[in-house]
């Protein structure tokens, strides 16, 4: 099996859900054993950043790297559409600091992967086999991850939240393919009470009722409703029999837990190359993935000899 890279670039414009600024992207084809490459196309020489855990610096409800100089904030969903759609070398130029987030999802990345197409290359593809299971359980948390050799790749994730039916969700992503089917649309979601303590630690800044399922999980006062009004600067909000504010409707009953595999994946792209293992992740986060794409990364450097860089 070769490397792939894409036929042709495409291009994204849109805002950042955190900080709010708007951002035009494109993805561009790149040279075999180019990995996923960062470009700041708005900075002094335009400089380069690889996507590698090594570079994370945030995990605060999203995946931020950078180094001393510059950072790119919210990589997750379209690291997940390009591990998802199996392009291994890309050039991502932003203009600014953050990814646009567009829906919440990864469908319009993986949608224009698809539409340019992908281009075979040369330098055939390595797949590291993961030779040690990896495990860790944050019990006050009530986290855990179990990472076991396997020749496939698979993510089973299962999230717990104190709201309804939403309280437990499991599924499993049995492999890429299943991505592109049905996770790669997955919205990314928050809960009413979150909201407020979010925007106070200056975060979802550009977030509004397009970009993000809103589950109501406390009873709306008019009080509740000016703030929401206000803040997403829409003012026929309504709260829906299943729980949902009127901005979007579910696509799947399970659509929380399938876009956290979506964020798994995308984090799990930092690792920096391809390997095969089957994952349990219970309860994940951002800050939980990153330390496991950390844990990953040393196992493959420790076993293989190698630095990924």
């Amino acid at each position: 099996m070769n490397q792939h890279t894409l036929r042709n670039s495409f291009s994204v414009e849109g805002k950042g859900i955190h900080t709010g600024k708007k951002a035009s992207l494109t993805v561009n084809p790149a040279p075999e054993n180019t990995g996923i490459l960062f470009q700041r196309m708005d900075l002094p020489y335009q400089p380069f950043l690889k996507a590698n855990v090594k570079y994370v610096k945030d995990t605060s409800r999203g995946t931020t790297i950078g180094n001393e100089n510059f950072v790119i904030r919210t990589v997750e969903h379209l690291l997940a559409a390009l591990k998802g759609c199996r392009v291994d070398n890309a050039i991502i130029q932003i203009d600014n600091e953050e990814v646009p987030i567009l829906d919440g999802s990864s469908r319009q990345y993986v949608e224009l992967i698809q539409k340019v197409g992908l281009l075979e290359q040369q330098f055939p593809k390595t797949i590291y086999h993961l030779k040690e299971p990896i495990e860790f359980h944050l019990e006050e948390q009530n986290v855990h991850y179990l990472l076991k050799p396997s020749q496939n790749f698979s993510i089973e994730t299962t999230i717990s939240y104190n709201h309804g039916k939403f309280l437990s969700q499991q599924i499993t992503m049995h492999s890429l393919e299943d991505f592109c089917k049905t996770f790669y649309n997955a919205r990314t979601f928050a809960f009413l009470s979150e909201i407020r303590p979010l925007l106070e630690k200056n975060l979802i800044r550009g977030g509004d009722l397009q970009s993000a399922i809103v589950f109501v999980d406390k009873k709306l006062s008019e009080d509740d409703l000016n703030f929401l009004r206000q803040v997403f600067r829409q003012y026929d909000i309504n709260v829906l029999s299943n729980g949902v504010l009127n901005n979007v409707k579910l696509l799947y009953e399970d659509e929380p837990v399938r876009h956290k595999t979506l964020d798994i994946l995308g984090d799990l792209a930092l690792v920096g190359v391809d390997f095969w293992a089957s994952i349990k992740a219970i309860r994940p986060s951002h800050k939980h993935n990153v330390y496991l794409a950390g844990l990953i990364q040393k196992q493959i450097e420790n076993y293989y000899g190698i630095e990924i860089a």
